[in-house]
């Protein structure tokens, strides 16, 4: 049974992908995520995207915005553009 802080298994590899993207400069602050290629890559359906980003808002590296400048999605909160740039160590480091 998973607690309340606890990653779903099936976003594990999601997770894991997107913050390594984050960190290594792939995902920008400010930049929309593609939300749809992503649910494909990880066999995500649109109902799981609230679920598998979670941990990701938790940490602030991600923040839904119904009015993003895109559209509605998930946009970089921290990254290497705005912000210092997070390394993979920083990031495990948040991980639960």
């Amino acid at each position: 049974m998973l607690g309340p802080n606890d990653l779903h298994p099936d976003d594990v590899a999601f997770d894991t992908a997107v913050r390594d993207r984050i960190a290594s400069g792939h995902y920008r602050f400010g930049q929309a995520l593609p939300s749809g290629l992503l649910g494909v890559e990880f066999g995500l359906e649109s109902d799981q995207f609230d679920r598998a980003f979670r941990h990701l808002m938790r940490d602030a590296l991600v923040r839904h915005d119904a009015r993003g400048p895109f559209g509605p999605g998930y946009y970089v909160t921290l990254g290497t553009t705005s912000r210092p740039a997070m390394t993979p160590q920083s990031l495990s480091a948040r991980r639960p």
